[in-house]
């Protein structure tokens, strides 16, 4: 039998099947029924709002994921820096919004070769008359037009002008420049917490809509098409119903940006998702709902104490910033199917390097494999190359690579 070596980027058998033992564990699996289905749930919330919808890549980094985002309707795509703006346009994106700082050469140099003679829109942030002044620098010796976009943000919370002189003196560096057009509003309200949040995030972008439809920063807007957008993945719901409320022009381009449904996970995102379904009466109309469609599937190494299990993967292969990796299913290899893990039988205490300790009240032997679902995904794909995709028989049916 010829086994299949997943982890360091070795190539993926397509031929093989999860539970025959085809495979290197520990490995992680995508289910891609999954992703399909949570694609479609999100282009129809979307649609339901009249959004533009830009998944944020840096989830994923994977292009076969975001193609797929693409195909089913997506605007364009979200990216935090210049080599994931690179990885976008690989895959094909036309329209890439880099919801961060376009700082330094080398980065300036690699959004300039995608913009030379290559018909995309790019669009980068700006929060200081600093920043303006070195991208127009850069890019009028270049001979070549930037898009930019004023970040507006919270108090304590990230990047992003916090005062209305902020934005006016930024705006008015963009004005007098020769290589940046205006083009619209960039804002990100995940950063907000403590009490009430709710009425903490509506309050945000009521003084964003403000920033936005005053006169002054209207006049300044040089895009065809002015773009306003926000939201996460856990407050995308309010921004949606905000930009409804706002009865916005109709050359105003609203756009979203969550980018964890399209894996969605069993940790913060799924607590997430559940109290949007709560508050959102769309969501409360849908017949589906987002499913976790990542798996990390790993052996039993050791019992060396009764009730004390030792599984072979670590913090080099999941996320553990949000929790710890929850038991699901377990299988004794040779078993017809794999068997439901319910609550409190097994539970993950601590995770190493290659090791997590696990406590357990089942009939677990050495050898046996287990599945778990995770918490954060960002942090569990950025530690894989090659990713398992399976059918719901465990049959790898596809594979994708990451591009962090």
């Amino acid at each position: 039998m010829n086994s299949t070596y997943l982890e360091k980027g070795h190539p993926i058998n397509t031929a093989a099947n999860i539970l025959h033992e085809d495979v290197s564990l520990p490995a992680l699996l995508l289910y891609k029924d999954r992703i399909e289905n949570n694609i479609q749930w999100m282009k129809n919330f979307s649609e339901k709002y009249d959004v533009r919808l830009a998944p944020h890549a840096k989830t994923t980094m994977t292009p076969q994921i975001l193609k797929a985002q693409l195909s089913a309707g997506a605007w364009g795509m979200t990216v935090a820096n210049a080599i994931q703006a690179q990885t976008a346009y690989n895959a094909g994106c036309k329209n890439i919004l880099m919801a961060n700082q376009l700082v330094g050469k080398a980065n300036m140099s690699i959004i300039a070769d995608i913009l030379d003679n290559n018909s995309i829109q790019f669009y980068c942030v700006v929060d200081s008359v600093k920043n303006v002044l070195a991208l127009d620098k850069f890019f009028t010796e270049q001979s070549l037009t930037l898009n930019v976009l004023v970040e507006l943000g919270a108090h304590h919370g990230r990047c992003g002008c916090r005062t209305e002189e902020q934005v006016n003196a930024v705006v008015q560096a963009i004005n007098t420049s020769t290589s940046l057009r205006l083009s619209g509003v960039e804002f990100y309200e995940g950063v907000i917490h403590g009490d009430d949040e709710v009425t903490q995030v509506r309050n945000f972008i009521h003084w964003v809509l403000k920033i936005f439809n005053s006169d002054g920063f209207q006049s300044s807007i040089r895009s065809e098409n002015a773009i306003l957008t926000g939201a996460g993945s856990a407050w995308y719901d309010i921004v949606c119903e905000a930009f409804k409320e706002a009865d916005l022009h109709p050359n105003v381009v609203p756009i979203i940006r969550p980018g964890c449904y399209v894996i969605h996970d069993m940790g913060i995102y799924e607590d997430s998702q559940a109290q949007i379904m709560l508050r959102n009466t769309q969501c409360q109309a849908s017949h589906t709902t987002l499913l976790s469609a990542m798996e990390l599937w790993a052996y039993v190494l050791s019992i060396p104490e009764p009730g004390v299990a030792i599984v072979g993967f670590g913090k080099r292969d999941v996320a553990f910033d949000a929790g710890l990796p929850i038991p699901l299913t377990y299988y004794h290899v040779g078993d017809k199917a794999p068997l439901t893990i319910h609550s409190g039988t097994c539970v993950v205490k601590d995770i190493m390097d290659q090791h997590a300790f696990m406590t357990f009240s089942i009939d677990l032997q050495v050898g046996d494999m287990i599945s778990f679902g995770t918490s954060h995904p960002c942090l569990t794909f950025d530690k894989w190359r090659e990713i398992a995709v399976v059918d719901s028989s465990f049959n790898i049916i596809d594979r994708y690579n990451t591009y962090f």
